[in-house]
């Protein structure tokens, strides 16, 4: 009896072994398949494209009909941020309160567009806060300060 038994628990095991490999096989042949069939893979440039909403100046085609790059490119930071406020209490423009501060994140970003592309602004999606600082301190005459109120903005229109 004891012989037969262990027989018997042998055979079984091997047969239910056998069947956890044929279905394990075709699992894998399976999968190979849908790799296969997948039109491409994708690049990490791919992903940035797909997760970097759209950078772009906040309200541009209201605000590009009066103002030129030229005219911003002259004022001053503190001055820009002004006149958006101010801009504000005219009529015929209606900002409302909640796109006051995209507005002044977008001018914020503008001056310094210069040195951060739209390309660039697209990979820092994909970074940390602390290389998104190392790039923002890199651009000449950048302070910490502006770097962080740079930053802040980046963030806050990545939020929209």
């Amino acid at each position: 009896m004891n012989g037969t038994f262990l027989k018997v628990m042998i055979s079984l095991l091997l047969v239910v072994n056998t069947i956890l490999v044929v279905f394990v096989c075709n699992m894998v042949f399976d999968l190979r398949q849908q790799v296969d069939n997948l039109q491409g893979v994708a690049t990490k440039s791919d992903l940035i494209a797909m997760a970097a909403p759209s950078i772009e100046l906040a309200f541009e085609e209201q605000c590009t009909r009066c103002h030129t790059e030229k005219r911003f490119a002259d004022m001053p930071l503190d001055e820009e941020h002004r006149s958006v406020l101010l801009m504000n209490h005219v009529r015929r423009f209606n900002i409302p309160e909640s796109e006051i501060e995209n507005i002044q994140a977008s001018l914020t970003l503008f001056d310094y567009s210069q040195y951060l592309t739209k390309e660039m602004l697209q990979q820092m999606v994909l970074m940390t806060d602390g290389e998104r600082m190392e790039i923002l301190l890199g651009i000449p005459e950048m302070t910490r300060d502006k770097a962080q109120q740079i930053l802040k903005s980046y963030k806050m229109l990545l939020k929209m």
